[in-house]
């Protein structure tokens, strides 16, 4: 019985394995359904994260970009790193602690 249970449990796994691994196969391009925005916003924290912010900007899709939270000094050091965006189209945004914050 316990052999049975363990066989069921194990293929009903391995379903669900194969079923993710082809929903993932077939998921389409993120790439492809880009569209240009009024703003990016980029949650800072990562270095992924800001690092493709500046990518999306610099491609122009977007027209502004706010890093949140981020002073003068990081965008300074976030521009030599990732290359520079335009001035006019980065909103400083120093108040937000949280994620949380950031939302309002």
């Amino acid at each position: 019985m316990i052999i049975k249970t363990v066989s069921t449990v194990a293929s009903l796994l391995l379903f669900l394995v194969i079923i993710e691994a082809d929903y993932f196969y077939w998921m389409p391009d993120r790439q492809d359904s880009l569209k240009k925005a009024d703003l990016i916003v980029v949650f800072a924290g990562d270095d992924g994260r800001i690092e493709e912010g500046y990518s999306l900007a610099k491609s122009g899709l977007g027209d502004k970009m706010a890093v949140s939270p981020a002073s003068l000094e990081n965008l300074k050091l976030y521009g030599l790193k990732y290359g520079k965006v335009e001035p006019d189209k980065i909103i400083l945004e120093n108040k937000a602690r949280t994620t949380f914050e950031n939302a309002y």
